[in-house]
């Protein structure tokens, strides 16, 4: 490159011959006539002497380096200036920023400019050409319904239908409104037995409702670039459907409802937010997953229940349901993992889930209303590790591996509180509950080992167990007063104690076969005692607890009679003084 700068530069200052860059080189001096002598000595006399030793031009040429001849850049100053006219790619519109950035290739300058924006014209209903979008609008004012197949090939050129459209029993098996970018009414597509596919690849938004329904032939919906439905979405009975798109959908405003399609294996709507009433997904015998990991909030009820192969559900943005939550009959559902659901509106069922293991509501605080967990035989675990306070029912029932119930948090439990037929339980702790205002009722666990209620002092509702045959410790030891029934009956307790009882309107030691002591050292009330068939605990302690109130035998049978005295604590009743044997007559 420097070679040939160097050359040009010989050329414009010195020419190519002589003094006059008018006058061609001579290439020899004697074989031109027609160049004048003169000029042809003067040129031999510029450029040599007769020994061969260079002119004064020549030796100013040679004292000439590469370095102080300047060379051009292209790039500065910065020729990119000005956007370039905007251009198309397919149906996207490019728009350039006002500077580009310059690259120097090999001694020319190339532009590259910005990318400013993008404008996808087939979300306008358009194309691109000559870089803008170019809408042709076509639209229909009033209901459009369509019944036979002229019907739907007059109105596929429509971007828009200003009321309803309706496409009921026609004889098409393949619609496709590629132009169609709204609906104004509603969308109605039901009971076409020979349709096959739905495509509606500009449609973003329906005013009413949208009722995709017994379409006996149909395999595939696509739905992909709907964003909202202001009214009801019900997609049902539509029994050979394995294909739905509406991974657009952000808001469906009332209730949706996607009902007995008997092949659909997934339902993805990652992009919806919000819906405005009941949210159901039922009884879709081939569906393995759903996924609304968006979905925040939910007016209505959330119903999942009778798909038979569902195996995952991911919720993990569900923050609130107005309604019922309620999720049963789906035997292959694993795990039900809500983390951030902290608000629920109304009751809360999940039951016979058989393949189900763990449930998480951890982000779950306060429950107005009830809790009701059973008849999942594969649970292991439950927790809602920050629920404070359950307003209604609160049952695990029926659970056959659950070991771990996590409620370390609860502290006010309104309504009754039962936990029963959970045979692999080992424990049950409650370590903040402090109010109990209808019942604690705890029976048939069968493995049950220990009830701890730690935190109980005052009590409005029973605080019971029975037929829990392996438990041996029931703890209360705070436990000042109760308005209700307090006691445990068919246990394996060998002790119990109620260190800080005082008043107790109905107390209960029944059936007890292990039972040897039993002391309620502060006693000061008992409104009605029932003391029975603890085949090892000597009448005499129950005689001495009733005394302590003032009260004689009642509802008190069935004990070892008289006492039994023995050395070491626990085991020390109020013995009588018993007289030395006299020593024998000899």
């Amino acid at each position: 490159m420097r070679q040939i700068i160097i050359i040009s530069l010989i050329f414009l200052f010195f020419g190519c011959g002589g003094d006059s860059p008018n006058i061609p080189p001579v290439e020899d001096e004697g074989s031109n006539p027609d160049v004048p002598t003169d000029i042809a000595d003067a040129g031999s006399e510029t450029d040599a002497t007769e020994d061969g030793e260079t002119t004064d031009s020549a030796d100013a040429l040679q004292d000439v380096t590469p370095e102080e001849i300047e060379t051009v850049e292209p790039c500065e100053p910065n020729p990119c200036v000005g956007a370039p006219p905007s251009d198309c790619n397919g149906d996207l519109v490019t728009n350039y920023g006002d500077e580009g950035s310059c690259t120097n290739v090999e001694g020319a300058a190339s532009c590259e400019w910005p990318v400013v924006s993008e404008v996808d014209c087939d979300d306008l209903g358009g194309f691109c050409a000559a870089g803008e979008c170019v809408v042709e609008d076509n639209i229909y004012n009033g209901d459009l319904v369509l019944a036979t197949t002229d019907d739907v090939v007059e109105s596929l050129d429509y971007t828009e239908v200003i009321g309803n459209l309706i496409v009921v029993n026609t004889g098409i098996e393949e619609l496709a409104f590629t132009k169609l970018r709204a609906v104004g009414g509603a969308l109605t597509i039901k009971g076409n037995d020979a349709l096959q596919t739905v495509s509606l690849p500009k449609l973003k938004t329906v005013g009413a409702h949208l009722y995709l329904e017994e379409n006996s032939a149909l395999t595939t919906v696509d739905l992909e670039p709907l964003q909202t439905v202001e009214g009801p979405l019900h997609i049902k009975y539509n029994p050979v459907m394995t294909g739905l798109q509406l991974s657009g959908l952000q808001t469906a405003a009332s209730h949706m409802v996607i009902q007995g399609n008997d092949a659909l294996t997934s339902l993805e709507m990652p992009a919806l937010a919000s819906a405005g009433g009941n949210t159901i997904v039922l009884g879709n015998t081939a569906l393995g997953s759903i996924s609304m990991p968006s979905l925040a909030s939910v007016v209505g009820d959330f119903l999942v229940a009778l798909n038979s192969t569902l195996v995952s559900m991911d919720v993990q943005g569900l923050q609130q349901i107005d309604g019922d939550t309620l999720v049963h009959h789906c035997p292959m559902l694993q795990s039900l993992d809500m983390p951030s659901f902290s608000q629920a509106g109304a009751e809360i069922y999940i039951y016979e889930n058989d393949a189900l293991q763990s449930i998480h509501l951890n982000a779950l605080t306060g429950l107005e209303n009830s809790l009701e967990i059973w008849s999942n035989p594969a649970l292991t675990s439950f927790h809602a590790d920050n629920l404070v306070a359950v307003g209604g029912l609160l049952t695990f029932w029926e659970l056959e591996a659950l070991t771990d119930i996590g409620l370390d948090a609860l502290t006010s439990a309104v309504g009754h509180m039962y936990v029963g037929h959970c045979p692999a339980l080992l424990q049950l702790h409650f370590p903040s509950l402090t109010e109990v205002s209808t019942e604690l009722l705890v029976e048939h666990n069968s493995q049950l080992q220990s009830v701890v209620l730690s935190a109980i002092v005052n009590a409005s509702g029973n605080l019971t167990a029975y037929n829990n045959q392996a438990v041996t410790e029931f703890s209360l030891p705070l436990l000042t007063t109760t308005e209700a029934t307090v006691g445990i009956s068919s246990s394996a307790v060998v002790e119990l104690v109620f260190p800080s009882l005082e008043s107790a309107e109905f107390l209960v030691a029944a059936n007890n076969p292990e039972l040897v002591s039993f002391k309620v050292p502060a006693i000061q009330y008992i409104g009605a005692p029932l003391i029975v068939s603890n085949i090892k605990l000597a009448q005499c302690q129950v005689d001495a607890i009733l005394l302590s109130v003032g009260l004689e035998e009642q509802m008190v049978f069935g004990n070892l009679q008289g006492c039994t005295c023995q050395e070491d604590p626990p085991y020390t009743p109020d013995c009588p003084a018993t007289e030395p044997e006299p020593d024998p007559v000899p």
